[in-house]
């Protein structure tokens, strides 16, 4: 996915929904890519679970994408995802349709869109959160 393009529409009926079943219209949303076999995604994850407090109004859509065959069970997918201490929607990926969708090379991925579900930033790899804040309280500025 590139800047400005447009969240895909049938995105509630891809993966596999392991909780929540869909995002609102409306508010801004972060997609968030990882898997359980990395690493850098739990320290993510530990940061945006810090982030999430000051951004309340953001939703969150965790999408975990398997690296390898071990990380298709998802009894550990929710085990691991339950740990995180982020509230969100959770979508398990098994068959990389969405990890193609969006072109994820390198997890964590982060994916923000606007209100009008526009792309507005987009991150990946080990990295700290530090940018994303920054984007996220500038769409609140609009």
């Amino acid at each position: 996915m590139r800047i400005n393009d447009t969240l895909p529409e049938d995105l509630h009926r891809q993966g596999k929904w392991y909780q929540g079943r869909s995002v609102q219209l409306g508010k801004p949303l972060l997609i968030v890519f990882w898997s359980v076999s990395c690493d850098s995604c739990s320290v993510a994850m530990r940061q945006l679970s810090k982030l999430q407090n000051n951004f309340s109004d953001t939703q969150i859509l965790l999408i975990h994408t398997p690296l390898v065959d071990e990380d298709n069970d998802l009894n550990i997918i929710r085990n691991k995802s339950s740990q995180f201490n982020v509230i969100a929607s959770k979508i398990a990926d098994m068959d990389d349709n969405l990890s193609q969708l969006f072109r994820v090379k390198y997890v964590p991925a982060f994916y923000l869109f606007d209100q009008e579900r526009k792309l507005r930033f987009s991150q990946s790899g080990k990295s700290n959160t530090s940018l994303l804040e920054n984007k996220i309280a500038r769409l609140y500025r609009r």
